[in-house]
């Protein structure tokens, strides 16, 4: 007779309902097997909150969570990741309580202020609406009074409180307009929360009158919210986004925040802002240059930035926005600057598709120098954002403007976009070849004076060479200045070829030298 199931190994059982991350409906059946099935599957059953990304929100999902929690404290500590999306304008609805519930609510709540964290002024920073800033808005008594009048925000904090081991926080189709139109949910106590939390981590430098409080959330550190819509660069409503900055990494996938504004105050309220957020990634991004500065300006300990400027295959003429990134010293890299200790990697390599329009060649859109980023190890960026076409020169413009402390340096060109067919394909890779090759000594010389200009640097990679190109002389002097310096070379290669008559294929493969 085969052995039964649970006779195996903790380890392996636990190893198997992992397969079934995902599957809430069997995991929550396999946990009424038993009480020793359900002991196990629990684990992976509530690791991960779900919100499935097209269901609409569900107004006793986040009450009913929470009353789940209060009542068994070990389930929380399951859950490392939440998801949610975007609260409608019904208000929560929280009449699954029952008196004896609500008790334990309100001791939630005053644990809460108990940490001298949650002040009236800690609150008032947090919004962006002048008009809101009123008295007691932020106090203990109103935080309770928001959670039986089911304000989604003010509930759905209180549940995160229940997840000591939370580390991300995943929203999806974060989209609210910013326009005029009713403002609930206001998103207040959400804000209060994670500013709180943030407060205490660091509670030296952020809230010295409270020196040692126990830190809220201890493990969390990840955000992450996206949009798929058929308007982008919609903004969202500002607000809303403000407690996904208390996060050590965040990530915006078609997430535009529009910071400036002509009728409101907000852009003047979020100089008092401050973040302490360490990696921003901005991907299909139509933010606004002013916006980018606002969000970089807020924070001092940046140490990676990523930024895919434009939305492949959609046509928009952004070059206003995009000139005001860079010129006059724009927020790339001026707004930067304030990270130049911290700054460790900077990829600026997806988009920006007006670098190539031809009624423009005529405009430098340079960076500029990056030597004042003393701490900058990988660089990953356009051509065109380091060598302006439109100014040819033989001069080592590389070794002027790159850091010492660069170790990896990757060039891209224009991007090929995912609607290309097969000439359309051809035609973008050679002009990327075209572009990289004009420039070569550029990169032959920051090889060859490498132990004077960025003596650290340990790899290049090129994007946009043709396999015929890769093998032919025109690659000669790089490839051997690499070899005696020890720099290994990278060459993304793309080709493009028929699987079979009229079935058009293009691919591309890395390939060292």
């Amino acid at each position: 007779m085969p052995p039964a199931l649970d006779g195996l190994p903790n380890e392996i059982i636990s190893s198997i309902f992992a397969h079934l991350h995902g599957e809430q409906a069997t995991l929550a059946a396999i946990c009424r097997v038993s009480r020793y099935f359900g002991s196990i599957a629990t684990q992976t059953l509530y690791r991960v909150i779900q919100q499935h990304e097209d269901a609409p929100h569900d107004t006793r999902r986040t009450p009913l969570l929470l009353r789940t929690l209060l009542s068994n404290p070990a389930l929380g500590s399951q859950v490392i990741e939440v998801q949610l999306r975007m609260p409608g304008y019904v208000r929560e609805d929280v009449g699954c309580f029952s008196e004896d519930e609500w008790v334990l609510v309100g001791g939630l709540i005053s644990r809460l202020y108990e940490t001298g964290l949650f002040t009236e002024d800690l609150f008032a920073s947090n919004i962006l609406h002048t008009t809101d800033r009123r008295d007691g808005a932020g106090s203990e008594e109103t935080w309770n009074n928001n959670v039986r009048d089911g304000q989604w925000d003010a509930v759905f904090s209180l549940m995160l409180y229940c997840c000591p081991r939370l580390e991300k926080l995943r929203g999806f189709q974060w989209d609210r307009w910013n326009g005029i139109g009713p403002t609930y949910p206001g998103f207040y106590f959400f804000s209060f929360f994670m500013s709180g939390v943030a407060l205490s981590k660091a509670p030296g430098r952020l809230h010295p009158q409270n020196p040692d409080p126990v830190p809220i959330l201890p493990h969390y550190r990840h955000s992450h919210l996206s949009l798929k819509t058929e308007s982008p660069g919609r903004p969202i409503l500002l607000q809303s986004l403000i407690p996904f900055l208390y996060s050590s990494v965040i990530e915006l996938v078609g997430v535009d925040p529009k910071i400036e504004a002509g009728v409101t105050e907000r852009h003047r309220l979020w100089g008092n802002l401050q973040f302490f957020f360490r990696k921003l990634v901005i991907k299909q991004s139509m933010v606004s240059a002013d916006s980018l500065r606002y969000l970089l300006d807020s924070c001092e300990v940046l140490e990676v930035l990523i930024l895919e400027y434009g939305i492949q295959d959609k046509k928009y003429d952004m070059f206003g926005n995009m000139r005001m990134m860079v010129y006059d010293k724009g927020p790339l890299p001026k707004s930067l600057l304030r990270s130049k200790k911290t700054l460790t990697r900077l990829e600026l390599a997806r988009g920006f598709y007006t670098l190539y329009y031809q009624k423009y060649s005529h405009i430098d859109q340079t960076l500029g120098s990056l030597k004042d980023f003393e701490a900058l190890t990988h660089l990953t960026v356009k051509l065109e954002f380091l060598i302006w076409h439109g100014k040819h020169s033989k001069d080592s413009i590389l070794c002027d403007i790159m850091p010492r402390s660069l170790e990896f340096l990757s060039i891209a060109t224009e991007d090929i976009l995912a609607s290309a067919d097969l000439q359309l394909f051809v035609d973008t890779v050679s002009r990327k070849e075209t572009s990289l090759l004009r420039n070569m000594q550029h990169f032959e010389e920051l090889v060859l004076k490498k132990e004077g200009c960025v003596p650290n640097l340990r790899h290049l990679v090129l994007d946009g060479i043709q396999r015929e190109t890769a093998d032919s002389s025109s690659l000669a002097i790089l490839k051997r200045a690499c070899a005696t310096y020890n720099v290994q070379l990278s060459i993304v290669l793309h080709h493009g070829y028929y699987m079979a008559p009229g079935e058009p294929a293009m691919s591309s493969e890395r390939v060292n030298f």
